[in-house]
């Protein structure tokens, strides 16, 4: 993160370094810079991009994460356990592709464009990340 804002610390001594208006507004304004800079960084984050949906979920041993999406639609897939992504296809069963780690399965939902998702190694949090909007709901 270097390079979003600098600020020259103050190396402070008792009885040597006297505090004066000029060094506590020099705090004050360190203090906004780095409130500021973390807002910018935070709304960055959160809006990747138009069209990209980013979704978090958090899955117990026995939940099934529901993501209801367009008729195709591929999410990638990340935990402290590993990545997978998965493809939905219409009324296909969707694909899915461990690229490590994570043992997923997924499956057609109840609902339209919906597929269901379980997870053998759950107690995690889950980011989800696809390029179009979608909805995730566990149960």
């Amino acid at each position: 993160m270097a390079g979003i804002f600098s600020y020259a610390k103050t190396l402070w001594q008792d009885g040597v370094t006297a505090i004066t208006a000029a060094r506590l507004n020099h705090i004050e304004q360190g203090i906004s810079d780095a409130a500021d800079s973390i807002k910018t960084l935070g709304d960055s984050v959160s809006h990747i991009d138009d069209g990209v949906s980013l979704h978090k979920a958090y899955l117990r041993s026995a939940s099934v994460l529901h993501l209801t999406g367009d008729g195709y639609q591929p999410y990638l897939m990340m935990s402290i356990h590993g990545v997978s992504t998965i493809t939905a296809r219409g009324s296909s069963d969707p694909t899915v592709n461990t690229l490590s780690g994570v043992d997923v399965t997924a499956k057609r939902g109840s609902t339209e464009n919906s597929i269901d998702v379980t997870f053998k190694n759950a107690g995690a949090t889950v980011l989800i990340i696809s390029p179009m909007d979608f909805t995730a709901t566990v149960s």
